[in-house]
């Protein structure tokens, strides 16, 4: 019984959510002032190889607001837990960032070249993410035929594409189960 009013109270909550979306994408298309965000780049897209129509749009912005809300706090709250049991990643960051800030003035902010030089925080991020996959996996529709290790997935198909199965694949990384960070730095200084 509970689980059918949380989801009468869900259908309820997305029906009003997208209705508020759909007023704003009406709003945005009917105004001459340029906004610098997603939304309006998915409605002012010209290339029609990427222009979507106004439900692909809604589904695009609901996704986002969705993964943005529950993966951001799931993956710092990893990030700690892999930091603690891996104390030399930890000073190795901690180093990282003491370095950028003895090179600013104490009151000074990061700026983006800052964010940028950030290489070894990103692959603790990056080693996080494939560890601790916040993400099951990815549903995509093919848009023309294929033939994917001996097998042919007709046009139209929809495809599962389970990230855990490629984030833990032995042959893509050495030892997948370890938390091991540098395993980006050699990937990083490949494509230097």
């Amino acid at each position: 019984m509970l689980s059918g009013c949380i989801s009468i109270h869900f259908l309820k909550a997305r029906k009003s959510v997208l209705r508020i979306l759909r007023d704003i994408m009406e709003e945005r298309k009917n105004s001459l002032m340029k906004n610098y965000d997603m939304l309006n780049y998915l409605l002012k897209e010209e290339d029609p190889r990427y222009k979507l129509n106004d439900e692909e749009i809604l589904d695009q912005v609901v996704m986002i607001l969705y993964s943005g809300f529950e993966t951001v706090s799931t993956t710092s709250m990893m990030v700690i837990k892999y930091l603690h049991d891996h104390p030399s990643a930890l000073q190795e960051i901690r180093d990282e960032h003491f370095a950028i800030r003895e090179r600013k003035m104490p009151d000074e902010p990061l700026d983006w070249n800052d964010y940028k030089s950030m290489i070894f925080t990103r692959a603790v991020i990056f080693e996080t993410s494939r560890l601790a996959t916040v993400i099951n996996g990815v549903l995509r529709k093919t848009t023309e035929g294929m033939e994917l290790n001996g097998y042919f997935i007709p046009r139209g198909w929809r495809i599962y594409v389970y990230m855990r199965e490629i984030n833990y694949d032995p042959f893509l990384y050495r030892e997948p189960k370890k938390f091991n960070p540098w395993r980006w730095l050699e990937s990083y200084r490949e494509n230097l």
